[in-house]
């Protein structure tokens, strides 16, 4: 793997996650209790951005919008974020 090619999959691995991160929740917002809406969203915006159509196949993006789903019917608002620790006086 040359160097670029690994500068690309990195960055592009970078991009996935920030439209976990950013994008999925204010899909989820404006979806307005229609989570179906939000998946249908998140699978336009992956099938139509290379950082996901051309690092993944189909079968793994529907994987990564069924996790966001579980985890946004679970309560948690993002798996990659954890809980900030209070601060014991």
């Amino acid at each position: 793997m040359g160097l670029w090619r690994l500068i690309r999959t990195l960055w592009r691995a970078k991009q996935r996650r920030l439209d976990c991160e950013l994008l999925w929740p204010v899909l989820v917002e404006g979806a307005s209790g229609d989570i179906r809406w939000a998946q249908n969203s998140m699978l336009l915006h992956c099938m139509a951005d290379p950082a996901w159509r051309d690092e993944m196949d189909e079968v793994s993006i529907y994987r990564v919008i069924a996790t966001l789903t579980a985890i946004e019917s679970a309560g948690n608002k993002s798996p990659w974020k954890s809980p900030t620790p209070s601060k014991a006086s």
